[in-house]
């Protein structure tokens, strides 16, 4: 990352100095820094997105709430965002920023958990992988896109939440202000099923959609509709 980043600054002063003492003669020369310049640009942005996080294990961990509690089968499931790492061995604190799958063990205190909510638990997150049955969907490699490699099981008491504030994210103050249009939808006396199609195509909200309403839009042809929107 080092060499790029100094390639690219070297391309901005030679623009730069290019543009100070400008002459009609510069003017290719010009015209291809600027394409270079991006093209730097685009390929140090692509290697840092794609970049895995260090993946941590054997510790306490220290994360927030990315999204609120929704209700399984048998537990909630949630994301969080792993902040610091306390590693027993070295007795140091690591910074760290992992998106990491939970699933909370039915509990009364789930009801109080909330986007911008920080915990912390000593379970170690395991890497996800597929059932292995042929033709399944690669919900691993679904993950993987969204930068989502690790899963946890959170049992009840095993993990704690805290009073601890967080920085100011974008991501959360989205998901809150969702959450209030969603409190404003639910007071409309609409039936559950145009709840979660409105929800669906105006906030991007779908992760109480009915498989029954996506098999009827998808048998329709406007599966598309739905896909346009957020995950």
């Amino acid at each position: 990352m080092l060499v790029p980043a100094l390639f690219f600054l070297g391309i901005l002063g030679l623009l730069l100095l290019l543009n100070k003492y400008y002459k009609y003669r510069f003017t290719s020369i010009f015209g291809i820094g600027v394409h270079v310049l991006f093209f730097i640009l685009g390929a140090i942005t692509f290697n840092s997105y794609n970049q895995k996080p260090t993946f941590y294990k054997n510790g306490k961990y220290f994360a927030t709430v990315l999204e609120t509690p929704q209700k399984k089968e048998n537990s909630y499931k949630s994301v969080l965002i792993l902040n610091e790492f306390f590693n027993p061995e070295k007795n140091r604190i690591i910074k760290t920023k992992e998106k990491v799958l939970v699933y909370f063990e039915p509990d009364s205190s789930i009801q109080n958990l909330s986007p911008g909510n920080t915990i912390i638990f000593t379970q170690t997150p395991q890497f996800i992988k597929n059932n292995g049955n042929p033709y399944e969907f690669d919900y691993k490699n679904y993950l993987e896109r969204r930068k989502t490699y690790r899963q946890v099981y959170l049992s009840s008491g095993n993990w704690e939440k805290t009073s601890l504030r967080n920085s100011f994210s974008l991501f959360i103050l989205a998901e809150k202000t969702r959450n209030r249009l969603l409190d404003t939808y639910k007071k409309q006396n609409l039936d559950e099923n145009e709840f979660e199609i409105l929800s669906a195509l105006t906030l991007g909200y779908k992760r109480e959609l009915d498989p029954e309403i996506k098999r009827v839009f998808s048998s329709a042809g406007a599966m598309h509709v739905l896909a346009v929107t957020s995950i």
